[in-house]
């Protein structure tokens, strides 16, 4: 009988704590303490009043190898999206900022996964015939995040081998259920291609007065002895203004030697022909033939130079210096305020 008497006793008090639990999270009381699970609150609180907010969208869109994806990835800050030199299908790639870094990425295509690798991220399923991917990831961003935004990576429009690409791309813009609109020029070729002036006239005529970026990519590959960047960005803004677009904002980088730089600053794991190319980036953005700081407002710079400041760590710090210089960082903020991400 006693022992009878002390189960109903446990039971009852386990129930009256698990009552006092259920109240802590659903109505935020915290009259009642948990020292054991503090922790574990605070971040399911941090993850609620995340999630309750709007979700802000960035679409990113271009010609094929225009460096799109590798753009995502170095604002990412991981490998999230196949690059150009791998096959890439018709497919929408929604990417979605995680609240916290929790080590793990998890990918929608056709099936569900949590801990997606590597190899699951850059391997689509063949099972899958919707229009679209989902991942979920933290973004690597060194101005910080508090709210829930999401890159969509659109298919290239000029695909020779697809034309559903550019249907999709086209029919997702149309919707115009976005805050910004990413537009990525390939640096090489800016916008002499006739693709390129093709697809920038049909913009300026279908999404003319949306709120537009234009991020000119590939500025690692200019030669300094034979190319000029700013007097090419001034070109390009020049041939976008024709085109029907009013004070255009453009912006120029190197996503390649961000996504490097990234990868330096968070992860330290470059191989030796990543690292060779990360050498050879820092050391050519520092040079006033490349550094890009002189085209980014002040206030974006500011910011940039105190995240510096404050870091400690060398090898961090000149990673940090390499993504201001590369353009990265400082597009990052203006994306960022451009999307609602404070």
């Amino acid at each position: 009988m006693n022992e009878m008497v002390e189960q109903s006793r446990t039971f009852w008090l386990c129930k009256a704590k698990i009552q006092q639990l259920f109240k802590r999270i659903y109505t935020n009381d915290h009259s009642v303490k948990f020292t054991e699970l503090d922790t574990i609150l605070s971040v399911f609180e941090h993850d609620r009043n995340f999630l309750s907010k709007s979700i802000h969208t960035a679409v990113f869109t271009a010609n094929m190898s225009a460096g799109k994806s590798t753009l995502v990835n170095a604002l990412v800050g991981k490998k999230v999206n196949k690059s150009q030199s791998m096959a890439c299908t018709a497919k929408l790639h929604y990417i979605l900022n995680k609240p916290l870094e929790d080590g793990f990425s998890a990918e929608d295509d056709n099936v569900l996964n949590l801990d997606a690798d590597y190899n699951t991220l850059m391997t689509d399923d063949v099972g899958n015939d919707s229009q679209s991917i989902i991942v979920s990831t933290y973004f690597r961003f060194l101005s910080g995040l508090n709210n829930p935004i999401c890159f969509l990576d659109t298919p290239g429009v000029n695909s020779s081998l697809d034309h559903t690409h550019k249907a999709i791309t086209d029919t997702e813009i149309g919707k115009n259920e976005f805050d910004v609109l990413v537009y990525v020029i390939n640096a090489d070729g800016g916008i002499a291609t006739e693709d390129e002036d093709t697809y920038l006239t049909q913009l300026s005529e279908t999404a003319g007065k949306a709120n537009i970026l234009f991020v000119v990519n590939k500025i690692d590959c200019f030669r300094a002895d034979e190319d000029n960047i700013a007097d090419s960005i001034s070109k390009i803004a020049d041939d976008v203004s024709r085109r029907g677009f009013v004070n255009p904002k453009i912006y120029p980088v190197s996503a390649y030697a961000g996504y490097l730089a990234k990868r330096m600053l968070f992860d330290n794991d470059l191989n030796e022909g990543e690292m060779d190319d990360y050498n050879l980036f820092r050391r050519n953005f520092m040079s006033e033939d490349y550094n890009l700081v002189g085209f980014y407002p002040k206030d974006a710079i500011d910011v940039c130079l105190r995240l510096i400041e404050r870091e400690e760590d060398v090898r961090k710090k000149k990673a940090i210096q390499m993504l201001l210089n590369c353009g990265i960082l400082p597009l990052e903020i203006i994306l960022k305020n451009s999307i609602g991400g404070m």
